[in-house]
């Protein structure tokens, strides 16, 4: 299991890499040749949305691996270690809900959107949606793994203890 989440953590933050790079290539592209030009590509906002789209849902994604979403520092400092570890199994469990959700209406929206094309890349909806699934199944792995974790069965991620979390410990 901690092979499969570091691997899928890997390539979600390749994906995220890269996506970042090209939103940000596309709109400097589209400012330059616009105020350079007099010319605006008219698939560059559009690009740049689905861009994001995708890096925000990876990026919740990979939150929940690094446990890094919001959340009530203060009270966890002010709990017992049990208590914490019930909050945290809870917060989980909503993110695996959430997960499943993300899953379950993304595939329902592939099918209705592949006859769908972006006005004006022209590329089928259903790969801009392919974000929902992808990032569900993200969602789930992680927050399956953090559960793992909560029940001792792994221990190679970060403490309950947030000042003893380092980046180099996943």
């Amino acid at each position: 299991m901690r092979l499969i989440c570091q691997m899928a953590y890997r390539l979600a933050l390749a994906l995220g890499v890269v996506l970042l790079v090209c939103m940000t290539a596309v709109v400097c592209l589209n400012i330059v040749s616009r105020y350079c030009f007099g010319y605006s590509f008219s698939w560059s906002e559009e690009a740049a949305r689905y861009m994001m789209v995708w890096m925000t849902l990876i990026g919740a994604a990979m939150a929940i691996r690094k446990w890094s979403h919001f959340r009530l520092e203060f009270v966890e400092h002010k709990v017992s270690g049990r208590t914490r570890l019930v909050l945290r199994s809870i917060a989980l469990f909503v993110a695996l809900a959430i997960g499943l959700l993300l899953v379950w209406q993304g595939l329902v929206w592939l099918p209705l959107t592949n006859h769908q094309l972006a006005t004006a890349l022209q590329l089928p909806m259903s790969w801009f949606y392919a974000a929902l699934p992808v990032a569900g199944t993200l969602i789930v792995l992680f927050s399956f793994e953090g559960l793992l974790d909560g029940l001792g069965h792994q221990t190679h991620r970060c403490s309950l203890e947030p000042p003893s979390c380092s980046p180099s410990s996943n």
